[in-house]
């Protein structure tokens, strides 16, 4: 016979028990579903926080980068040059070390001066980087005073910090024009203290709701608005120390104003604010309602270093960027920038090894929920091996009369194996169907009543192909493993007594 006609021959005999075939293949179902209910939760939690949270923060092409501290480089610089090179254990030396010195090879080793941003900027697959140059003013606007932190941002308005995008005005003209871009939030900093938004907090209350010509239109009225931004004098007495009573002589400013200096500024763009959970774009790129172009921060950043700063310049130089942000154009080549960057003497941090070690933990999560619904399997794979095995008792006549006229072992057991794994298919794809509608079902009931709000559906159970076709092929193959017990036994049947079976 033919594998066509052993397949008409299982079909047959499958008719010939609807009832009992279609109850095997209800419980292969049951385990199917709860396989792919259970393993699609897991699935979601997966793609809602890697695919679609972490994704809008660029985490895949994003390397935050930090250089050696003041304390580091002064201890460096006090053992000599040798000291900033990479640590090699010398010839004969025990290969076991201190865990202070294990921690010290993983410091930089250098200062993130404009020299290493230059060398990384050369790194094959370096988009750009952004240096993190902030600082602290005193910022007047509307008739207030508020203290407020300031950032530089660059002349390209793709590389702003947190956002990508200008919703009025234009980017910055030059590195040292005297313009400002603000967040669309800016204003509100200067309102009444009962109503304004708590600055720089990550979980601010949102403001109205507007849609996007709204907001456009608010953000308008903030072009071409002055800002000033109070300094120290510099020589003044005020500078010093000295109160500013005794700066201000007869006729003189006002004593409050004694010995600072006043840059205005003009506001040119407005970009949006960043939402209250974006705790990643805060943490990496920096949180600043201000903006000010990259050669002015610093410019101001000299000017309002603190006295310890200021020590450790004149005692080091050039201490450099507190910390940069290094963009890479594929994420393909983050992994090996990293690296490159390490091999510079900086410290990167690898942000796609951390995502390596949340996918790893949802391979735990998954396997075990896997595992938990593939119980329900093994027992529909039980009900296969009983339901063959019957068969085989109530056909004995008919395997008898098969292997007389020629039949091999081969053969009977193909029959078989064909029946429970047609029992398989048709129980995987039920099973697939069900768990589908029953997961669609409850991504509409948990959006609609634990969402809510007009906001984005979001699919807590999440089935991708591979899943519900991975569901249906492991209940094939489980299928016919519980067939190979009853399929043995089938082939193993005498012929003479199967003929005289009744």
């Amino acid at each position: 016979m033919t594998l066509a006609d052993l397949f008409l021959l299982a079909l047959r005999n499958l008719q010939q028990a609807k009832l009992r075939a279609t109850l095997t293949a209800t419980g292969v179902a049951v385990g199917v579903m709860a396989i792919v209910c259970m393993v699609s939760f897991g699935l979601g939690l997966q793609e809602n926080l890697l695919a679609r949270t972490l994704a809008k923060f660029d985490i895949f092409t994003t390397v935050p980068v930090t250089g050696a501290s003041v304390s580091l480089m002064l201890e460096l610089q006090q053992n000599g040059s040798a000291a900033a090179a990479p640590e090699e254990a010398p010839a004969g030396a025990p290969a076991a070390e201190s865990p202070r010195n294990a921690f010290r090879r993983a410091e930089p080793r250098r200062p993130l001066d404009d020299k290493a941003i230059a060398e990384i900027e050369a790194i094959a697959g370096v988009d750009y980087v952004l240096p993190r140059v902030t600082f602290t003013a005193f910022v007047q606007f509307d008739g207030k005073t508020r203290q407020l932190g300031l950032a530089g941002a660059p002349l390209n308005p793709a590389h702003l910090p947190g956002t990508s995008k200008l919703l009025a005005g234009q980017p910055f003209s030059n590195d040292y024009a005297r313009e400002l871009i603000v967040t669309e939030d800016f204003a509100r900093l200067f309102a009444h203290a009962a109503s304004r938004r708590p600055p720089s907090s990550p979980f601010a209350p949102p403001g109205p709701e507007l849609n996007e010509a709204e907001r456009t239109k608010a953000a308008s009225q903030l072009l071409d608005r002055e800002v000033v931004l109070l300094m120290l004098r510099a020589g003044s007495a005020a500078g010093r120390g000295t109160p500013a009573e005794a700066v201000a002589g007869p006729g003189g400013p006002a004593p409050a104003e004694a010995g600072l200096e006043r840059q205005v500024f003009k506001i040119v763009g407005v970009v949006p604010t960043l939402p209250a959970g974006a705790m990643f774009d805060r943490m990496i790129a920096g949180s600043s309602d201000l903006m000010v172009p990259m050669g002015q921060a610093r410019l101001f950043r000299q000017v309002n270093s603190d006295p310890l700063s200021r020590l450790g310049a004149a005692l080091l130089g050039d201490t450099g960027y507190p910390a940069a942000v290094v963009h890479v154009t594929d994420p393909a080549q983050t992994q090996r920038v990293y690296e490159e960057i390490n091999k510079l003497g900086l410290r990167a941090i690898s942000l796609t090894n951390q995502l390596e070690e949340v996918k790893r933990v949802f391979l735990i999560i998954n396997a075990s929920l896997a595992l938990l619904g593939g119980i329900a399997l093994f027992v529909a794979a039980l009900g296969i091996s009983n339901t063959l095995i019957m068969s085989i008792t109530e056909r004995t006549r008919e395997i008898g009369i098969m292997k007389a006229i020629g039949g091999g072992d081969g053969q009977i057991m193909g029959i078989f194996f064909l029946e429970a794994m047609l029992i398989g298919l048709i129980g995987g794809l039920l099973g697939s169907a069900v768990g589908w509608a029953v997961d669609g079902l409850a991504n509409h009931v948990v959006n609609r009543y634990v969402g809510g709000g007009g906001k984005p559906l979001v699919e807590f159970f999440f089935i991708p192909w591979y899943l519900w076709v991975g569901a249906v092929g492991f209940a094939a193959a489980i299928s016919l493993v519980a067939a190979a017990y009853p399929a043995f036994r089938a082939a193993r049947v005498d012929p003479i007594r199967a003929l005289r079976h009744d």
